[in-house]
């Protein structure tokens, strides 16, 4: 058992390196001073540090007429963690440094077998990427994941657009990988990266919007994300708006979801395009084609949106209203067309919202895109290193 002294060298130990983190480029004074623990203390921290390869010396400032302070910042030649994020149509593979840089990444469509997306391929393609990394200790993997997990089990309890249900993702990297292996919805993956490395979520409650092929939210309340009961908190694309809207891939109709996804806005442009070519069989487009679209002006693919984002609308009000938060960022695939959709829809949620809730609420895309998930999975790696649960130096490698 860990006594109370070691709880706080720990403690003190994180808050050193998350002040880093936020700030690169503080002095062993100035860091004592905005964690209000003893100069010997943080001499001592990082000293520690500097020897694990986690803080670096980046030279010394003006002299004040003493000895000139050092300046200190994460080294970002030190340890990097690998962020796996499992998406709609592939997964997506990177490599993170301490600076929240992706130094490498790549995009690799799904294998599936009977609608079943194959889990053993991706683990094959995670391998070969950190096989061929050369720079630095890879300290973990993190996998993010669009469905409900069992994370004290690393099971996917249910992942609709996987095919997945209870099975054992983190036995399955395990199986390859030395540990360690972390799991994380990708929602809160997503809201991670922007607290992390973003400029955007500065208070709570803050809120992250997942606009993709299906639509999910993280949600944080004093620095904790909300689980909920079932731990499924967060189906805000579940939210019935129409009863008597277009059917939803949960059985109900007139879901968030069904009328204002990816999918949605995708399967509406083609459905209203074939109607008005008169070609029952003209070619879909994607949606990043029909986002491009819209952009470049074109008429129908501008008033599909703009439904989506009367929809969505209507959505965010009702978590302005219920929450209260302080930040809403949206994210994914959708939000290629941010120009389109963003304002709209904070001119909906000041306009229906609560006026109190409304004004205390800000409406942003989000810093990192499409990449969000797949930056937030790497850190939940470099969270774990930070709180001591990971050590530095055992490298992640193939098992022979």
């Amino acid at each position: 058992m860990m006594s109370s002294s070691q709880q706080v060298r720990l403690r003190n130990r994180a808050n050193v390196l998350h002040a880093l983190r936020r700030r690169p480029g503080l002095s062993k004074i100035a860091l004592a001073r905005q964690l209000r623990i003893s100069p010997a203390t943080v001499g001592s921290i990082i000293a520690g540090l500097t020897e694990e390869g986690l803080v670096v010396s980046i030279g010394a400032g003006p002299s004040t007429g003493g000895r000139p302070a050092e300046h200190l910042e994460l080294n970002r030649a030190g340890p990097v963690a690998v962020g796996v994020d499992l998406g709609q149509t592939m997964v997506r593979i990177g490599i993170l440094n301490l600076a929240g840089k992706l130094l490498a990444q790549r995009s690799v469509p799904f294998q599936r077998h009977h609608n079943e997306v194959d889990l053993a391929a991706i683990v094959t393609q995670v391998e070969e990427m950190v096989g061929t990394f050369p720079h630095g200790t890879i300290c973990g993997i993190g996998v993010a994941v669009p469905g409900l997990l069992d994370l004290e089990r690393g099971m996917v309890r249910y992942a609709a657009n996987l095919g997945w249900r209870n099975l054992m993702l983190r036995d399955a990297f395990a199986q390859v990988f030395g540990q360690p292996i972390v799991m994380i919805r990708n929602t809160n993956a997503a809201l991670l990266a922007e607290d992390w490395w973003g400029n955007v979520v500065t208070r709570d409650p803050s809120i992250f919007v997942t606009l993709g092929s299906g639509i999910g939210a993280a949600l944080r309340v004093d620095r904790h994300f909300i689980q909920g009961a079932a731990a499924v908190a967060g189906e805000l694309g579940h939210i019935p708006i129409d009863p008597s809207g277009m059917r939803c891939s949960c059985g109900q109709r007139g879901c968030l979801e069904a009328m204002a996804s990816g999918r949605a806005v995708q399967e509406r442009y083609n459905r209203l395009r074939s109607r008005r070519m008169a070609v029952p069989n003209a070619a879909p487009l994607s949606l990043s084609e029909i986002l491009q679209q819209a952009m470049e002006g074109e008429e129908l693919a501008r008033t599909v949106l703009e439904e989506a984002a009367y929809y969505l609308g209507i959505g965010l009000t009702i978590l302005t209203n219920l929450l209260n938060p302080a930040v809403i960022v949206l994210g994914g695939e959708l939000m290629e067309a941010s120009d389109l959709l963003l304002r709209p829809i904070v001119q909906y949620i000041h306009t229906h919202a609560l006026s109190d809730a409304a004004a205390a609420v800000t409406v942003v895309a989000s810093t990192f895109r499409s990449d969000a998930a797949l930056i937030g999975a790497a850190s939940l790696v470099f969270d774990e290193l930070f709180q001591g649960r990971i050590p530095v130096g055992e490298e992640v490698t193939a098992m022979t």
